[in-house]
């Protein structure tokens, strides 16, 4: 499989989870009791979840970016993988805006619709918190790597 393939893969994979995750709970649960929920518990997903995952991934983002003269950056824009752990965190920042949005004009509104969309946003701000663990991790992991053959150099 191709890189670009398996990294489109890996945005796929966590926009069918969230969509099955969502389908499964509309199936188990009664569609008003979801909707319900969702609207009496869109201000605390918004203020104890989205907006700290938001802050969480722009910091991210934000260090990740401000390294982009550093030598590592470099190496890194040399294995072609700068622009995968760029795109990762814009993803994330993505998912976590529209979350945001979303649970705001739930708040505001009593649109099943969007109420539905929010779910599903919020279950694929949870998986992709993963992600975003994961990513970082293994930006430190390649950065230790980097650090190691350098010092052999």
């Amino acid at each position: 499989m191709s890189k670009k393939l398996l990294v489109f893969w890996a945005y796929i994979v966590e926009i069918i989870a969230s969509t099955v995750i969502v389908i499964l709970t509309l199936s188990v649960f009664d569609f008003s009791e979801v909707i319900r929920f969702v609207h009496s518990s869109s201000k605390d997903i918004a203020s104890n979840f989205a907006v700290v995952l938001l802050a969480a991934s722009l910091g991210l983002f934000w260090t990740f970016y401000s390294k982009s003269d550093s030598p590592f950056v470099q190496w890194l824009h040399e294995k072609e993988a700068f622009a995968v752990y760029a795109r990762s965190f814009l993803f994330s920042i993505g998912v976590y805006v529209l979350l945001v949005v979303s649970l705001i004009l739930v708040m505001n509104t009593s649109s099943k619709s969007i109420a539905i969309l929010s779910l599903w946003l919020s279950v694929l701000g949870l998986i992709n918190v993963y992600s975003l663990i994961k990513n970082t991790y293994d930006l430190m992991k390649l950065n230790a790597l980097f650090n190691r053959k350098k010092g052999k150099s």
